[in-house]
């Protein structure tokens, strides 16, 4: 796989052009910015005892209300826009820099029945979009960007939707089979007292790995058997480079890595059009979803399970 440096280098040729379209969509949105704040004075500095001034300033209000209308409705467009423009020249470039065998569709996602399988949690609505595709060495690999809520509402008919999660699922099929189901989870205070209670929880070599994560294995030794030394200290690195938070489901031909991350995919008029650490985390998110299944791969081939 290619360094970061390399693809950051490849992508920065379309830097100029998306900066161009940056600065002028954010112009359009300082205009608006600047039609409403010279409306609210126009208002409220409206009233005046000689008629035709007060017409005069009427009229004005209303020129300017239209305008600021317009400027409004065009905000969001000019924001979709930009979005659209970014995902193609930096998103997509970058994808197919890193593998050319990657496919990104920013307007697909992935299924809410494959988030199901991992048993991550229950939820009220489920979006993704974002979707990248291809093979690793030969195995189906998926990522897209997933977004859960919890909805509620209360005795008054008002309703509130919580996030459960948002970041980035990876998805691998294997070729071998899983027979069972390996929960790798995070560990805390709560959720730490109600897994040691567990019966599938397995007690790990590493107590530097147990810091981070929990696991629960219907066969343990199974569980034992693909969670190797190597791959223990694999997955604790990551965490400690990239203090990115993470948790992985094994189940039947599937591994499924969900990484805690909020958006990766978006950007902001407010921010440089080739921001370096956001891309950065980008990669770093592909590039161990990419090293650790590669691994996982390999042990289930020299394991017999």
């Amino acid at each position: 796989m290619r360094s970061f440096e390399s693809i950051y280098q490849e992508v920065k040729a379309n830097r100029q052009e998306l900066e161009n379209v940056r600065k002028e969509e954010k112009k359009r949105v300082m205009m608006t910015i600047g039609e409403v704040v010279l409306f609210y004075v126009v208002i409220s500095n409206c009233y005046s005892p000689s008629v035709v001034w007060m017409a005069i300033k009427l009229a004005l209000a209303l020129g300017l209300f239209i305008f600021m209308v317009k400027g409004i409705m065009n905000l969001s467009k000019s924001n979709v826009n930009y979005k659209k423009i970014y995902k193609k020249k930096v998103i997509q470039t970058f994808i197919k820099a890193y593998d050319d065998n990657l496919n990104y569709e920013p307007e697909k996602g992935m299924d809410s029945k494959v988030y199901q399988q991992a048993e991550f949690e229950g939820y009220d609505k489920y979006y993704s979009e974002d979707l990248i595709e291809g093979l690793l060495e030969g195995h189906p690999i998926r990522m897209a960007e997933v977004h859960t809520q919890h909805v509620r509402t209360d005795s008054n008919g008002n309703t509130t939707e919580t996030t459960i999660f948002q970041g980035l699922l990876g998805v691998t099929h294997f070729k071998n089979v899983y027979h069972g189901t390996l929960k790798i989870r995070l560990d805390n205070q709560f959720l730490g007292m109600f897994f040691r209670k567990n019966k599938q929880r397995i007690e790990m070599d590493s107590g530097e790995f147990e810091k981070y994560f929990e696991v629960m294995a219907d066969d343990k030794i199974q569980a034992m058997q693909i969670l190797t030394s190597d791959i223990m200290d694999k997955m604790i690195s990551f965490v400690k480079e990239s203090k990115i938070k993470y948790e992985i489901t094994i189940k039947s031909d599937c591994m499924y890595i969900r990484f805690i991350t909020g958006s990766v995919f978006e950007t902001s008029l407010w921010k440089p059009a080739l921001d370096y650490q956001t891309l950065k985390k980008l990669y770093a998110l592909i590039h161990f979803t990419f090293d650790l299944t590669s691994a996982f791969i390999k042990v289930m081939n020299e394991t017999e399970i």
